[in-house]
């Protein structure tokens, strides 16, 4: 789905709007007191985009071990593997390890310092997290991470960010057309098509 990665306005997106559109999962109903593995059950489908190998690795063992079966959708890029900073240690898969629906910013403390905290999904990070360092702002800014968008991991999404979230995508579509309710979004400019079929454009568009 994302072979083209960039390079044509058709087949070069997950449309994972339309995707998140289909699921169950509704933020005006949020019940923090149940646990993940509720949800799961009552969920009607699963839907990740992730950052880690061993994420990846705790995903599809969870989904294998749990008694239950619901579809899962993963949205992560073939592309995501060129990135010389996805991978993951020996730790990271070691006994008492598990399946991380969020992930905090390990980079930044909070504190006074931290102007903006950005809340992204999939391989955009990467991305931001490169653009943080150019800019001389870490310490400043804060990633997070979403990697499971259905259900929602709303309890560790609250207690750790409430302003911004951060998508590549155009309004009009992905991640953010759906997630995004309240707070402030800095987004690309609507588009009929998720690429304009121009690589060096496509490109540009990550650049902050």
């Amino acid at each position: 789905m994302h072979i083209l990665a960039g390079q044509g306005a058709d087949y070069s997106s997950a449309r994972p709007e339309r995707l998140l559109q289909l699921v169950d999962d509704d933020e005006k109903d949020i019940n923090l007191e149940k646990s993940m593995m509720e949800r799961l059950y009552e969920c009607n489908m699963v839907v990740a985009n992730l950052t880690l190998p061993s994420n990846l690795f705790h995903l599809l063992r969870r989904h294998t071990k749990t008694t239950f079966r619901k579809p899962l959708i993963l949205l992560t890029p073939k592309a995501i593997m060129n990135d010389p900073d996805f991978f993951s240690t020996f730790e990271d898969l070691d006994v008492g390890t598990k399946f991380k629906h969020f992930i905090p910013d390990s980079e930044t403390t909070p504190s006074l310092d931290v102007v903006a905290y950005m809340l992204c999904t999939g391989q955009v990070y990467y991305h931001l997290k490169r653009e943080r360092n150019i800019r001389h702002l870490k310490g400043k800014v804060a990633i997070v991470r979403v990697e499971q968008l259905s259900p929602f991991p709303y309890k560790e999404f609250l207690e750790d960010f409430k302003k911004h979230y951060i998508h590549r995508s155009a309004e009009s579509s992905g991640v953010g057309r759906v997630v995004t309710k309240g707070g402030s979004n800095v987004l690309l400019p609507i588009l009929e098509a998720p690429s304009g079929g121009i690589r060096i454009l496509s490109w540009r568009g990550r650049c902050l």
